[in-house]
């Protein structure tokens, strides 16, 4: 906000504004105000010549013309959206859209350059969520809350450096929604009873907070494969571990879960084996 004690400051505040939009430091006259506001570029925020660009390039305005087109033309009655969107290469940004009714999402987003949903995006209805975004660009999902019998083999196959605020997982058989994946950020994972083999061959998996979804106190299907661990993934299976208070003591063993031998040898320097190895879990290598 420009000070206006001075009209000295004030000025000075107004050109340093109108610099900062341009990305240019060269000095401007007062009495050249006028011209410089209505030479700003409009539209984006950004200063495209920052980067060579003489003007916002054409793609951008073209891939929100496109994603506003299916805003203004969206039929929420639909309930069959399945490959809908596959292969589309001008599918970059997919609006925030009504769909609570959707049920089949099957390949929807398949093979496609998308990197944005809305925050809105509604998972809850689907019952088939299978390849849903297989090998798509997407790299934000704020919130996805999974019923509990919807499958989703390789929802989220083959995408890198995807991030997830929220995921709550489905309790079916059909619950390897994450494989192939590098650099998965998860901040809050909620698992269900029943969830079985949730990532797969994920490298540099990194989850801030697990939550056991519906208290149960025993599980007998692992929760991953072949998947490398950061340090804050790993102790925060070894707390949800720590959950399953029924679990019998031939499945307390971190291999039945999943754990590779390298997943195991973390968990041994983790501040949380103690206690977890007193409750009678062994690493079962």
């Amino acid at each position: 906000m420009a000070r206006t004690n001075t009209l000295i400051n004030f000025l000075t505040d107004v050109a340093s504004a109108i610099k900062t939009k341009k990305g240019d430091n060269t000095p401007i006259q007062a009495s050249n105000f006028d011209t410089e506001i209505a030479n700003l570029p409009s539209g984006s925020s950004y200063n495209w010549s920052q980067i060579g660009y003489s003007e916002e390039p054409d793609a951008i305005q073209e891939s929100f013309n496109y994603a506003k087109n299916i805003y203004d033309n969206w039929d929420n009655t639909i309930t069959d959206r399945k490959k809908e969107f596959q292969n589309d290469r001008k599918m970059i940004f997919f609006p925030d859209v009504d769909m609570s009714h959707v049920t089949d999402a099957s390949y929807m987003f398949q093979y496609t350059p998308l990197i944005q949903v809305g925050d809105n995006f509604d998972f809850s209805n689907l019952s088939n969520a299978s390849y849903m975004f297989y090998y798509s660009a997407l790299k934000y999902l704020n919130n996805v809350e999974l019923n509990n019998y919807v499958t989703t083999v390789s929802m989220f196959d083959s995408i890198n450096d995807l991030q997830i605020n929220n995921f709550v997982s489905t309790g079916s058989y059909s619950s390897s929604s994450f494989s192939n994946n590098k650099n998965l950020l998860i901040n809050n994972l909620s698992i269900r009873s029943g969830t079985r083999t949730l990532f797969i061959s994920c490298e540099n998996l990194d989850i801030k907070k697990i939550t056991n979804y519906d208290n149960h106190t025993s599980r007998t299907y692992s929760l991953l494969s072949n998947c490398t661990l950061t340090n804050d993934a790993v102790d925060e299976f070894l707390k949800y571990f720590k959950t399953l208070t029924n679990q019998s003591s031939g499945n307390k063993k971190l291999s039945t879960m999943g754990f590779s031998q390298a997943n195991c040898d973390q968990a041994i320097l983790s501040s949380e084996w103690a206690d977890l190895q007193s409750a009678g879990w062994t690493t079962g290598y």
